[in-house]
């Protein structure tokens, strides 16, 4: 019995473009199993696909126009109990052109709605979008083919620090909810991004999301003006900052900040003055933690201000503004003392699911790769089963990584340091015994006053971090060098984040 690199499982409407696709499949020297080519005549039907399917190492399913056919459905079936059985085993969904755009992906056969899909949907002759199937074929790793070559001092892991715009390629293991999340932002000008605490929400729109747009993902989207800020204690005050900066306007800030309360027009307006010149431009309001909005913020009138602008901005007609929001799933009933913000959420969101193991594998191992770091046997698979079924363990994996780093020997990580360093349950509590033992008596009291000064606590909810400001940390500014000093340690050691003005 031969041996195929893929089974093509596909809608008998689409036969003329999946065997568009066998032919550049084959002529890059790949063995895609067609039936035309290969189903054997007087053979029966049933037994001639299960077996080119028990001898192919993937599976693609075409979703075309009319949709997945009967037979594909029975098809996924059984690859779906392969793969669930094989690791190695790739299921993978391919759109072809036609295919209503947005996508509406919850109408695939369950089995595919979590995989991540190859899209054909600009056309059959995209090179791009050959090569990456190819790759998904060949079981390559996503993203960059070369790695950068050298080692030195390029971490690839960010520990306790979210992944930002810059970090994107290390960032890994998100490609499907980046997918899913341009196609919800085609039809809509508001999203939600929930998730619970340490879920990556944060990092999934920061080096995920906004990358993928700023690479076209959506029409003339390269162009687009992304601006990204926490609301604060003062969320009025973060946006008519941000406004300001963003469209260089002249206006005092006050005088704006006046006009944002009065009138919940003026951010579209200013947003539609700035880019009088750009009919096609848009500016994408990236509000991360919005959370902050319910727990520092004490003035209501200011929150209604802020969240009025928002929404006349990203639900009028032919508006140029895009809100997209990062929030804890758990205050999502704070919305509901809001009803227009409540209704749009409810309407417009996405929830970020915990990664699966692929997931938690690529971003373990891509990173390393990304600059010619390699694993020492049986490591990954010791990381992830530390890690499996730990509820918000990404940053305890991040942080558990970053100190495997920083024990590496050579260009390995080892089990050896990996032990070291605490592994994923012991790593941050490692880390901060060993900074707090370095402090003395004194020092180890400011430590206690900052970790109580981060932390409020929840009503309800989870307890949550919050943002200080020096000041109130200091009893008397005697201590003022030795607050900072403390707070510089800290940081060092990725215990905490600054951002001195």
């Amino acid at each position: 019995m031969d041996v195929f690199d893929i089974f093509l499982s596909y809608n008998s409407a689409d036969k003329p473009a999946v065997e568009s696709i066998a032919h550049k499949l084959k002529s890059a020297g790949l063995e895609p199993w067609l039936d035309k080519w290969y189903l054997v005549p007087g053979q029966t039907f049933h037994t001639g696909l299960a077996d080119a399917l028990r001898n192919s190492a993937a599976c693609a399913v075409f979703i075309g126009p009319k949709g997945v056919g009967d037979w594909s459905r029975e098809e996924v079936l059984f690859a779906q109990h392969r793969a669930a059985k094989e690791p190695s085993y790739r299921l993978i969904p391919i759109l072809l052109p036609g295919i209503e755009d947005p996508f509406d992906y919850s109408k695939l056969p369950p089995s595919l709605t979590q995989r991540t899909w190859i899209d054909f949907r600009v056309g059959l002759d995209d090179e791009r979008t050959l090569r990456a199937l190819i790759n998904a074929i060949r079981a390559a790793p996503p993203g960059p083919g070369v790695a950068r070559g050298q080692v030195g001092d390029t971490c690839p892991y960010r520990g306790l620090d979210v992944f930002d715009e810059e970090h994107a390629e290390f960032f890994f293991g998100r490609e499907r909810d980046v997918q899913r999340l341009v196609e919800k932002l085609k039809a809509t000008r508001f999203l939600a991004v929930l998730g619970s605490s340490g879920s990556g929400k944060s990092s999934l729109v920061r080096a995920g999301l906004i990358p993928a747009l700023r690479a076209g993902a959506l029409p003339q989207s390269q162009g687009w003006d992304i601006c990204v800020f926490k609301p604060g204690s003062q969320p009025l005050t973060s946006l008519t900052a941000k406004l300001l900066h963003i469209s260089s306007g002249k206006d005092a800030m006050q005088k704006t900040l006046d006009q944002m309360e009065k009138d919940e027009r003026t951010l579209h307006l200013a947003v539609a003055f700035a880019l009088a010149d750009k009919p096609a431009g848009r500016i994408v309001w990236v509000i991360d933690q919005f959370e902050e909005v319910f727990t520092l913020c004490s003035d209501r009138k200011e929150c209604a201000s802020f969240l009025g602008n928002l929404i006349y901005a990203s639900s009028i007609p032919d508006g140029q503004s895009t809100v997209l929001l990062t929030m804890r799933a758990d205050f999502l009933p704070k919305c509901a003392d809001w009803p227009e913000l409540a209704t749009l959420v409810a309407s417009h969101q996405f929830l970020v699911s915990p990664m699966d193991a692929d997931m938690l594998r690529q971003a373990i191992q891509e990173p390393a790769r990304r600059v010619s770091l390699s694993f020492e046997a049986d490591l990954v698979d010791t990381i992830l089963g530390d890690v499996a079924g730990e509820p918000g363990a990404l940053p305890l994996l991040e942080h558990a990584l970053l100190e495997l780093w920083k024990r590496r020997r050579d260009h390995t990580l080892t089990l050896d340091g990996y032990r070291e360093s605490g592994g994923v349950k012991g790593a941050i509590a490692k880390t901060a015994e060993e900074a707090f033992r370095n402090f003395s008596a004194d020092e180890q009291a400011i430590v206690r006053r900052i970790m109580l000064r981060l932390t409020k606590l929840g009503e309800g909810t989870e307890d949550m971090r919050r943002r200080a400001r020096i000041d109130e940390i200091m009893t008397t500014s005697s201590e003022a060098g030795a607050v900072e000093r403390v707070i510089e340690a800290m940081a060092d050691a990725r215990l905490i984040t600054t951002e001195w003005s």
